[in-house]
């Protein structure tokens, strides 16, 4: 007999299941971002497993995006460019092993433009 897939829902912006949350044959759902995810085993037997998300076409690891830019405030949520930081400080203290912290351009000249004032003092 066939396992039945069983499918785990969510319609929390950003959220991603962990390791813990899915078995292999599991599903999950984010409404609210429109991602699928399952359970990957890496290594044959349920050992390295990690949780993976499923796209159009591609596959990536789940990990969710924290945008830092110029325009940005930290006390925003960071998980989108209309709400992103202002620090790459306060996105890191965010960020969890598989998170991104994506830094726009204008902000890192002005970081590069900053370093080169220090080291030209």
């Amino acid at each position: 007999m066939a396992t039945p897939i069983r499918i785990k829902r969510s319609a929390v912006a950003g959220k991603k299941p962990t390791d813990g949350q899915l078995q292999l044959g599991e599903l999950a759902v984010n409404f609210y971002d429109g991602k699928i995810f399952l359970k990957q085993d890496t290594g044959g037997v349920g050992v390295g497993t990690r949780i993976v998300e499923v796209g159009a076409g591609t596959t990536t690891f789940a990990g969710k995006t924290l945008f830092v830019t110029q325009n940005g405030n930290d006390d925003n949520t960071g998980l989108d460019v209309n709400n992103s930081k202002a620090t790459i400080k306060a996105a890191v203290a965010l960020a969890v092993p598989s998170d991104t912290v994506k830094v726009y351009p204008e902000l890192i000249l002005k970081i590069i433009l900053l370093i080169l004032q220090i080291m030209f003092r």
